[in-house]
């Protein structure tokens, strides 16, 4: 398997490469973590964007 090394590689490859061949549980555990806040935030922002324009279309 190639395995890439370089700066544009998504989290989500980085989280499979370190929690599973590498085996460092604990540092994929926390890059989960990090992306789960990104995808919240983004998820939040989105949600306030759309009642936002709901509000003012009232």
């Amino acid at each position: 398997m190639v395995v890439q090394r370089d700066s544009s590689r998504p989290i989500v490859m980085y989280i499979y490469e370190v929690g599973f061949l590498r085996w460092d549980i604990g540092m994929g555990a926390a890059a989960s973590q990090i992306l789960f806040l990104i995808i919240l935030c983004a998820a939040m922002l989105q949600y306030w964007i759309s009642t936002r324009k709901e509000e003012a279309d009232a």
